[in-house]
């Protein structure tokens, strides 16, 4: 039975697509919802959630736009998926 829903796997695409953005250089969220054909709504809550579990970081303006917190080495599959589903445990004892 699969505990993690489509939020966990739009959040670590967003992070793959993230850690292919050459260094200095910010995503927006138009793009990263556009490349996997989600709404712009559902993405910023996405960029929102992992922005507050300090995955990513996000900067505002003309250049502004979105980048990984750390390198992407140091992120876990587990710190994105807690980040859009805090409350889902990974497995469930019997």
């Amino acid at each position: 039975m699969a505990y993690y829903g489509a939020a966990v796997e739009y959040a670590l695409h967003t992070l793959l697509n993230l850690s292919l953005v050459p260094a200095g250089v910010s995503a927006s969220a138009r793009d990263l919802a556009e490349f996997q054909r989600l709404p712009l709504a559902y993405m910023r809550k996405l960029l929102t959630q992992l922005e507050k579990a300090g995955v990513v970081t996000g900067t505002e303006g003309v250049r502004g736009g979105w980048r990984l917190a750390r390198p992407a080495d140091r992120i876990t599959l587990l710190a994105a998926a807690e980040a859009v589903q805090p409350d889902t445990p990974l497995f469930e004892c019997r």
